[in-house]
């Protein structure tokens, strides 16, 4: 039977974290814009890296069995808490990892040589753990991005109990001296490593699904979205419409429907360049946008035509807010090159009254106001 020492647990626990600093290096080569997945895999070598001289600091010297572990390994989890920054959004500077550790190192300078007394130096550095657990804790319970919110869960409940986890034992290490456990004996350090063995092993699990749930978003995001506007594409601006219909027809409120293309778009293009159309549309997306209603839904339908749902809006309401974007439009100034580039939309507005009538007749209906809009002279709303 393998006894539980300080031994043991620190070798099996430096295995596991050099687990997780494999599966980060490997996510973050994967996938180099997530610099968590970095900071992650550096964090998980300098764990690993200190818990292996633990594990052999019978054969070494009380500098590198004492007094570099507990650096390294506060380093590591200062590195952790860096990653978590940047993946919650809220940057911590990269340098807070030698600062932690060259704090350590200070700390540990004097409670190994000038006061060497064990409990005392178990018990305070067992407590910097506590202090890095919590803040790790606290990053990630309190700065949740939308989508990644059960994923999180996991790794922030794992550096919670290792908090609570790491007081207890601080505070035992200062107050029950004879109960450390060095190599053997003793329930303190013993405890303490097996409870980073979860913690860590909740990790690998917890960060890689922090990663995977963003790529999921992200993902999911380029699919429904224009890339170049950032409004929805036509496929996502489909969907949304059949449940705006559904919900419509269901509780018996108006839905309108806007039909808009900018005019002479194609001119812009031949006489300024395609750099300057994207432009074109760029601002053209960004002030109808402003213009709308938080419940309002815009997309690109194709090329230059852009399509908005106006919930709640039978067709009077719809035309005034066609008169504005109109108005905004034409109003708003995009430049290129030096160059002011004059830009007007013609609208087409439907809406729909029959409950029978489906999205495509809707669309249409709309379309060939705004074929109206364009013979009538452009810079205009029609329907």
């Amino acid at each position: 039977m393998i006894e539980l020492d300080v031994l043991t647990l620190s070798f099996t626990a430096m295995i596991i974290s050099a687990l997780l600093a494999g599966a980060m290096f490997i996510l973050w080569r994967l996938n180099p814009e997530e610099t968590c997945a970095r900071f992650w895999a550096v964090g998980a070598a300098l764990l690993s890296a200190g818990l292996l001289l633990v594990a052999f600091r019978q054969s070494t010297t009380p500098f590198f069995g004492l007094l570099v572990p507990p650096v390294l390994s506060t380093m590591g989890v200062g590195a952790f808490i860096v990653g978590i920054g940047v993946f919650v959004g809220r940057r911590i500077p990269p340098w807070t990892i030698g600062a932690i550790g060259s704090a350590v190192f200070l700390l540990l300078v004097v409670l190994v040589y000038v006061y060497p007394t064990p409990h005392v130096r178990v018990g305070l550095i067992t407590l910097v753990y506590c202090a890095l657990s919590l803040w790790a804790a606290v990053l990630l319970a309190f700065e949740m991005p939308t989508g990644a919110i059960l994923a999180q869960l996991f790794p922030t409940a794992a550096f919670w109990v290792f908090g609570i986890v790491s007081l207890y034992f601080g505070v035992a290490a200062l107050y029950q001296p004879t109960n450390i456990g060095s190599l053997a004996g003793g329930n303190i350090l013993p405890g303490f490593y097996l409870a980073a063995i979860l913690t860590l092993t909740c990790l690998i699990f917890g960060f890689a699904a922090m990663i995977n749930s963003r790529l999921y978003q992200k993902l999911a995001h380029i699919a429904r979205h224009d890339p170049l506007t950032g409004v929805y594409n036509r496929r996502a601006l489909e969907e949304a419409a059949l449940r705006e219909i559904a919900r419509c027809v269901r509780h018996g409120y108006p839905l309108s429907v806007l039909m808009m293309d900018l005019d002479f778009f194609k001119k812009i293009n031949d006489e300024h360049g395609h750099d300057a159309g994207d432009a074109v549309l760029k601002a053209f997306a960004a002030t109808v946008a402003e213009v709308l209603r938080t419940d309002d839904i815009l997309g690109r339908f194709g090329g230059e035509e852009f399509l908005a749902l106006l919930p709640y809006s039978d067709r009077s309401a719809a035309r005034t807010g066609a008169e504005r974007i109109r108005g905004a439009v034409a109003s708003m100034e995009v430049r290129h090159e030096g160059q002011k580039l004059d830009v007007t939309v013609s609208i087409g507005v439907a809406e729909l009254v029959e409950p029978g009538k489906d999205w495509g007749t809707t669309v249409s209906l709309a379309d060939t106001a705004l074929y109206k809009a364009k013979e009538g002279g452009r810079n205009r709303v029609a329907g």
